[in-house]
Parts: structure tokens; sequence; C-alpha cells
């Protein structure tokens, strides 16, 4: 156990270096397009992108979920992984080809058609992408690579070039060609593999429509989930207006960004529980769940409140003052990190490595549904914050569905309820956070701008002592209320230091 235990923290610390990536870019990178770009061009890329990624999501085909699920089966078997590869990737290019077709025609119908074809970029990418090859065989470590070169280069393009809110074509090229050049990356790394080698026996053997039926059936929950997801911004532009979809937007990005860290997880024991599936290894699938919710619930619950309490220090100096409306959208769309993290553990850990894909898709269907009905009524009405409490009511349907679907071979309330010292502590966090600010946040800001004179980095101070004070009262009250969590995440934490030391 504790060599698996290890791989897994291994796999973790690689897709949590990359998350943290993903995090420090845009905590540069946002700001600085929420005033280039202002509202208006935020929204108008996030509506086109929005009908873009539903194009995208039936080129890939559930094939990362599939492709990983696969790969992760016969890893060990080289001729059988060549195969595999091979089948699946000739499938996807074949499926992307024809989406790509109706994805030009459809572009004589569809509004600001020349910032659609440029965000089409996108698709020729996804046809190019076999991340999911590396994540079956479990190499973070390319994944990283490609995804780290891919942001800087990416945010590097955009200082440079985009100055103005009518860049935003030029913004939506620089997105889609660093993402194709991403792909055609990995290629680089995937050679050694020697997945050539033989080549033409292999394609003697190949069936690449026998996986079309395994991909259809993890294409139909995720396309629901992406579906709804990217439905909200469509709705919200078509039912209000695209000022209130760069709200959404902008609050959707900050709330994703911090849910990454925890949902990386996720990607890490997707290859791992389905193998241990195949090798009917179900103490070891039960032992890895247990310990994905205490770990993931740790991170969730403090994530989630601090963003409640520090909202209306963060987002004035985050976004600017133009984009006030987010404090409120973003408050209710971060309790969405709470639901997603046990959503993740059911759904993607659980229900999908061990095939129960039927449970699986009516309980995001049900999601999916109360979602765009609560849209109709909410978002006229409410805009970009109707749209974030669908979603949030959508998540907890999704996530109480799946719990109680799975409740006959997997007992999962138990788990999360023995994080309850967690939350406790996460609440206390956040109502000390919340407290101070109302009562001392003037009289600090004056204290530190009598020693900084720059109201910037007078609030970025500000910002920062108010998170590691959350930060120590979490810790604290961890501490008196004998909270095994958290020791077990710092022991695993500096196991994984003290290894790569000595190493």
């Amino acid at each position: 156990m504790n060599d698996k235990g290890n791989t897994i923290g291994k796999n973790y610390t690689y897709n949590l270096i990359y998350q943290i990536i993903i995090i420090a870019i845009p905590i540069i990178l946002i700001p600085y397009l929420a005033r280039t770009l202002t509202p208006v061009g935020v929204g108008e890329y996030s509506f086109g992108y929005s009908i873009v990624s539903i194009f995208s999501l039936f080129a890939l085909l559930g094939v990362h979920l599939y492709g990983t699920k696969e790969i992760s089966i016969v890893r060990d078997n080289e001729i059988d992984k060549q195969k595999v590869f091979w089948e699946i990737f000739f499938l996807k290019a074949l499926i992307s080809i024809i989406v790509i077709v109706i994805f030009l025609i459809s572009l004589i119908f569809l509004p600001d058609k020349k910032l659609l074809l440029i965000q089409g970029f996108l698709l020729l990418a996804n046809l190019l992408d076999i991340s999911w090859f590396f994540t079956g065989i479990e190499n973070f470590k390319t994944i990283l690579i490609r995804n780290f070169s891919i942001r800087i280069v990416t945010t590097t393009l955009i200082f440079i070039f985009i100055k103005r809110p009518e860049d935003v074509y030029l913004y939506a090229f620089i997105l889609g060609a660093t993402e194709l050049g991403g792909h055609l990356l990995m290629w680089f790394d995937f050679k050694k593999y020697q997945m050539f080698k033989g080549f033409n026996d292999v394609k003697q053997t190949m069936n690449i429509f026998k996986h079309l039926k395994g991909m259809i059936i993890l294409f139909l929950p995720t396309a629901i989930i992406l579906l709804y997801t990217n439905l909200n911004s469509v709705m919200i532009g078509l039912l209000s207006n695209k000022t209130e979809v760069g709200f959404y937007d902008m609050a959707a990005k900050i709330v994703n960004m911090l849910l990454v860290i925890i949902s990386s997880l996720g990607t890490v024991l997707l290859p791992r529980i389905s193998h241990y599936f195949e090798k009917n290894m179900h103490e070891d699938i039960h032992y890895v769940l247990n310990r994905a919710v205490s770990v993931m619930s740790f991170l969730a619950y403090p994530i989630a409140l601090g963003v409640i309490a520090l909202a209306p220090l963060f987002i004035p100096w985050f976004l600017g003052a133009n984009y006030l409306p987010v404090i409120s959208v973003i408050s209710v769309f971060s309790l969405k990190i709470i639901l997603v993290i046990f959503s993740n553990v059911v759904g993607i850990q659980y229900m999908i490595p061990t095939n129960k894909y039927k449970s699986f898709i009516v309980s995001v269907s049900l999601g999916a549904i109360v979602n765009l009905i609560l849209n109709i009524f909410f978002i006229p009405r409410y805009g970009a914050l109707g749209a974030a409490i669908s979603m949030v009511i959508a998540e907890f349907i999704v996530t109480v569905s799946q719990i109680l679907m799975v409740r006959k071979h997997v007992h999962f309330m138990p788990a999360i309820l023995t994080t309850y010292r967690s939350l406790i502590s996460a609440l206390i966090m956040g109502l000390s956070v919340y407290l101070s600010l109302t009562y001392f946040k003037d009289t600090l800001y004056e204290f530190v701008n009598n020693w900084i004179h720059r109201e910037v980095i007078s609030v970025a101070i500000l910002i920062i002592a108010y998170a590691l004070f959350g930060i120590l009262i979490y810790f604290l009250v961890n501490l008196i209320l004998k909270n095994k969590d958290q020791k077990f995440i710092i022991n695993k934490a500096l196991e994984i230091v003290f290894r790569k030391r000595q190493h």
C-alpha cells in the first residue's frame, strides 16, 4: 500500500505543480485582460468560446476519459497498448475532421464569424491531442512540461500584443495557435515509446470502430456536463447581455482556477482505480476513495469559504471597479467547489472506472435539466448571478443523486461525514476573516498605506495578510479538534519533500 501511495503522491505532486502554474499565470493574466479587453471584450470572447467548445466537445467524443481508461488497462502489454492507442487516435481524428467540416458550414448561420473562425483553431488542436495516452500510462511529467511551456508562451504573447478591446481577435488567435503548438510538442516525447515501430503489422489488425460505443458512453455524461456549463454563457448572452457574460466568465475563471488544484487528484486516481478494478483489488479502491474524500474536502472547505470572505476586498483589486457585480456572483459560485469535489470522487473517480456509466449519465442529466430550467427563470432577472445560482443547485442535485446511486457498493456518506472537523474549522476561519474585514479593514489599510503610499500594493498586502490569517486560524482550529486529515496531509507532504532531497 505504501508503494502505491507513493506513486500516487508523486503523480499528484506533478499534477499539483501544473495546477499551481495554472493558478500563478492567471493571477497575473486575468487582471490584465479584465482591464484591457473590458467586460464587453471578455464577454464577446467567452460567448464565442462557449459555442466553439460545444463543437470541440463532439470532436473529442469522450476520448480523455475513455482513452485514459483503456490505455491504463493495457499499459503493461506493449503490443496491445500500441494497437489500442492507434485505434482510438484514428477514430478521434476521423470524428474531429467531420466536426470541423460541420463547424465551417455552421459559420454561415452564426454571429461574429471572424472571431469564431479564429477560435476554430482549438478544434484543430484537439485533433492532435494525445494527452490521454500519457495520463493512461501515468506519465504526468510530460503533460506538466507541455502545459508549462504553452502557458509561458501564451502569457508572454498576450502581454506583448494585447493592448486594447479591439485586440480580442488577436487574443483568440494566440490562444488557438499556442494550444495547437502545445499538442504538437507532446508528439516529440511520444516518439520514445516506439509506437510507430511495426505500425504496418498493427494496422492489419486494427478495428477503430469497436471503440465507438465505449467513447459514446463516456461522451454522454461529459457532453451533458460541458453542455450545461458552456450553455450558461450562451444563455446569459441570449437572455441578458454580453457584459453579464463577462461577469460570469470572470467568476467562473477564478473559481475553476482554484478548483483544479483540488480536482487534480482525480486526474491522478482515474487510471489507478481503473487498474485496481481490472485486477479486482476492491480494498485498494475503497482505501484510495476514502483518502480522496478526506484530502479534497480538507482543501475545498477553506478555499470555498475563504473566497466568500475575501471577495469584497479581492474582486475590486484583482479585476477593477468595472467588475463589482462579480462579488455576489463569485460568492455563490464558490459553493460549487465543495459540491464538485464530492461529485468528482463519486462520479469521475469511482463510477467511470468501475463501468457504472448509466447511473453517471442519469445523475448529470438531472443536473443539466435542473440547470436549464432554472436558467430560463433566473437569468432574465438576475443575469450572471442567476446563472451561478442555477449552477450550484444543479451541482447539488448531481452530487446527491450520485451518492444515492452507488450506496449499495460504496458508502460515501460516512466518509463525507468524517470531514466535519475540516468543515467546522473552515466555517470558523471564514467567519473570523469576514468579521475582521468588517471591523478592522479600514484601520489596517490606513496603517499599511501610510508606509507604502500605493493603493494597489497596500491592498495586495492586506489580501495576503488576511489569507495568511485565515490559514493560521484553519490550522489552529484543526489542531484543537485533533483533525487526523490535517496530520495525514502534512506527513505526506513532508515525506515527498524529504524523499526528493534524498534523491
